[in-house]
């Protein structure tokens, strides 16, 4: 008898538990919703061009070499033009400042 009370209790006791983790799952779930709401609306802040000073500079720079070459077939007495594009390299540098104004 004492073991079975003892495994009621038990099982009383989990069911209680999961009853109230079942529970607070919505309050959770909002709180962690308002969060992520509250950082979305701060991160949305960050840039306001009525509040943005920027000064950013870019620039690019590269190295293209293209040829071209004509050549008549022998067989068909046709001109073919064959182009060629070789890029050795490709880079764009930007530098600057950007600030933001606190709002009012």
């Amino acid at each position: 008898m004492r073991k079975a009370q003892s495994s009621l209790e038990y099982a009383t006791v989990i069911f209680c538990v999961v009853l109230a983790l079942l529970a607070m799952r919505v309050y959770v779930t909002r709180g962690l919703q308002g969060r992520l709401r509250q950082v979305a609306d701060d991160l949305g802040q960050q840039y306001d061009p009525r509040h943005t000073n920027s000064d950013i500079t870019t620039m690019q720079g590269g190295h293209t070499i293209v040829q071209t070459n004509t050549i008549r077939n022998a067989t068909t007495n046709k001109e073919e033009t064959i182009t060629t594009t070789n890029i050795h390299w490709e880079s764009e540098w930007r530098y600057g400042n950007e600030t933001v104004q606190d709002l009012p």
